[in-house]
């Protein structure tokens, strides 16, 4: 958005898109971190982003850490809306995240909402470096299959490698739960969460010995060379 406003040439069909799809009832989406984005500073306005601002009807605040003054001079919010976006806490990364939802600037269609993507969304809009990486390696592990198909896959499975932790439970979620060990060395697994291999082996041992306990209370456990348990049921 920046280099587009940024743009002589650029810049003022920007504003154009936005002024004709509003009047023919359509939608182009803006997205940026900051107010400042759009509008610029006091030092380095950008002299066509509040004619973008001024063509939006819809607006989606999130968490807005800093000067608020941006969004009262060009957002036009009110001091019980500027001190409701600055209570926002962070997102919560593949959960959800609190916005002001603001229709037509009026107090009426001005509401606290909470977003909630679906895996399915998620996974087709992560920028997170370790998920894209990790997308990236399923979709061409799995090219063979129709793309929609291998996002809905990797929305099943992905779950768990979106909510590893550098001190927790990544390993066993992703090479046991979602018996990814078939296709996964320890390497691969250290390559894609951004670990050291020795931080993997370790955490795959205390993963195998702790699943192997669990199973053993309704189990018999075999284990083939892999490392990867069989459950035979109890009588």
């Amino acid at each position: 958005m920046r280099f587009l406003l940024d743009s002589p040439a650029l810049a003022p069909e920007v504003v154009q898109l936005y002024r004709t799809a509003r009047k023919r009832n359509s939608s182009v989406w803006g997205i940026s971190q900051t107010v400042e984005d759009f509008v610029g500073t006091e030092f380095q306005p950008r002299v066509h982003g509040p004619g973008i601002l001024k063509n939006a009807s819809t607006k989606i605040i999130g968490q807005q850490p800093g000067d608020v003054t941006p969004m009262v001079n060009h957002l036009n919010l009110n001091p019980v809306a500027v001190n409701q976006v600055k209570a926002f806490g962070a997102p919560r990364k593949g959960r959800s995240a609190e916005v002001l939802l603001v229709i037509e600037e009026k107090a009426e269609t001005t509401q606290t909402i909470r977003i909630v993507p679906t895996p399915l969304s998620y996974w087709i809009c992560t920028t997170f470096p370790r998920e894209r990486k990790y997308r990236a390696w399923f979709l061409k592990k799995h090219e063979g299959k129709p793309l929609l198909q291998c996002y809905q896959d990797l929305a099943r499975i992905g779950y768990y490698v979106s909510n590893t932790r550098p001190a927790g439970r990544c390993s066993t979620r992703l090479a046991h739960s979602l018996g990814l060990a078939h296709s996964l060395t320890a390497p691969e697994i250290a390559d894609l969460l951004g670990l050291t291999l020795t931080t993997v082996k370790i955490r795959l041992h205390r993963a195998r010995r702790k699943l192997q306990q669990i199973m053993e209370r309704g189990c018999a456990v075999s284990d083939d060379n892999r490392g990867v348990h069989t459950c035979h049921p109890k009588s």
